[in-house]
């Protein structure tokens, strides 16, 4: 009998179908068996965990060449799906089936030949999966696969001694994991036990059917690296005939490959229809529900409700003035920020403030010495408003002579006896 591997590398290497046929016959017995265990003894839900776990080896089946025992790969995977598969309500049924299970084997604990073993066996699988993978996979390959020593050794890399060693040490394992849960077992009771794990009776069609469908998945993922290689082969080598037929080959499996898929998925969401309508008619009446009473709510809202606030008036913050310091002096001249300017270079200071963008910015501070000359002054602040200068604060302890009025002297317009000494005039306009 060819070993797994042997068969593996004749499905993979040289694309032998039969080989995997046959993988799939010898061990469809432990994956439906664990399967049907996981599901609740579900016998639809066990055939469909069972075909995706070996389509998950077609898929698979170059990364596990080099796998020392494809049994245990195959339970661990099989428990793996069923995570998958398995539906939030049912987890929570086998869950409280199993708190039930251990109560009721609790008070059994000093009878071993009372302990419900048909009832214990899903809780097993759970035990075997907390072994190491080369612990569970010898007793996998004894008590699921009923592999002689000899084979397991083969399969494991052991001695034979080693490997009946390995499967009494695994065993008492399993044993002391359920004392400590509270089941007393001898290690025969628990190995009788395990084997009548893989008692389940598999279909008669399950097999054929289960491997049809993990090939046809398989070559509909590989169709295109095998089309490519094909093609490649016909072109180096000139043959028309065979890069036709690798197109129609490839063109009509992707077809069928399609054409399945599509028919599933119109099944599906046909039985789904009715189950998605429901939901949604009741999800139309609980909106309806909440704008009704949401309506009603809005209609006991007393009408007098206060009047709004008016919106409050900003507050406009004044910025700081920047001062700019003119000073005239007793004897006629102007300091503009304590530099000493003529009449032409004054005026053109001011007409340089006024055009600045924040020129409203900016105060003129006109400061008058004691002994300064009024008319100088005058002057002045006459020059700063024609220039447009808007803040002018003046400073000046200088008063018109006796024959004038402040308010007078500072409108009307300054005489020639009036101006500032030719000292502050500028000597370009003035000679």
């Amino acid at each position: 009998m060819n070993n797994d591997s042997e068969l593996l590398h004749r499905y993979v290497e040289e694309g032998d179908e039969g080989a995997f046929t046959t993988l799939v016959h010898r061990h469809i017995g432990l994956v439906y068996s664990c399967a049907l265990r996981r599901v609740g003894q579900d016998a639809h839900l066990a055939e469909d965990l069972t075909q995706k776990v070996f389509c998950d080896l077609a898929r698979k089946a170059p990364s596990l060449l080099n796998h020392p025992a494809l049994a245990g790969w195959l339970f661990a995977n099989t428990q793996f799906a069923s995570a998958a598969l398995v539906r939030s309500e049912r987890r929570r049924k086998a869950r409280e089936t199993q708190a039930t299970t251990m109560e009721s084997i609790l008070h059994h604990t000093g009878q071993e030949t009372a302990i419900d073993w048909d009832r214990l066996r899903p809780q097993l699988d759970e035990l075997l999966m907390e072994l190491k993978a080369l612990d569970r996979d010898a007793v996998i390959l004894r008590f699921f696969e009923k592999r002689s020593f000899a084979d397991i050794a083969a399969a494991l890399g052991l001695t034979e001694d080693g490997a009946r060693k390995r499967v009494e040490r695994s065993v008492e394992k399993l044993r002391n994991q359920l004392s400590r849960r509270g089941v007393t077992s001898g290690a025969s009771a628990l190995a009788f036990a395990l084997t009548a794990q893989a008692g389940a009776t598999v279909p008669p069609s399950l097999a054929a059917h289960v491997a049809g469908s993990a090939l046809a998945d398989a070559l509909a993922a590989g169709t295109g690296a095998s089309v490519l290689a094909t093609l490649w082969g016909a072109i180096t080598s000139g043959t028309t005939a065979v890069v036709a037929t690798a197109l129609a080959g490839a063109a009509l499996v992707a077809w069928q490959h399609r054409a399945v898929a599509a028919l599933e998925a119109e099944l599906s969401s046909l039985a789904q229809a009715p189950t998605q309508t429901a939901q949604a008619l009741q999800q139309d009446n609980l909106r309806l529900a909440r704008r009704l009473v949401e309506t009603e709510n809005l209609r006991r809202i007393p009408a007098a409700l206060p009047a709004p606030r008016p919106p409050s008036t900003p507050v406009s913050i004044r910025m700081p003035l920047v001062p700019v310091k003119v000073v005239v002096t007793p004897a006629g001249t102007l300091l503009w920020e304590n530099e000493r300017v003529t009449l032409d270079t004054f005026i053109k200071r001011l007409t340089d403030l006024q055009s600045q963008p924040s020129s409203e910015r900016y105060q003129l501070l006109v400061q008058a010495e004691p002994g300064s000359y009024f008319g100088a002054t005058s002057f002045v602040v006459e020059q700063a408003s024609k220039a447009g200068i808007k803040n002018i604060e003046i400073n000046s302890p200088a008063r018109p002579a006796d024959s004038q009025n402040w308010i007078t002297a500072a409108a009307a317009p300054i005489s020639p006896t009036d101006r500032p000494p030719p000292s502050i005039a500028d000597p370009a306009v003035h000679p």
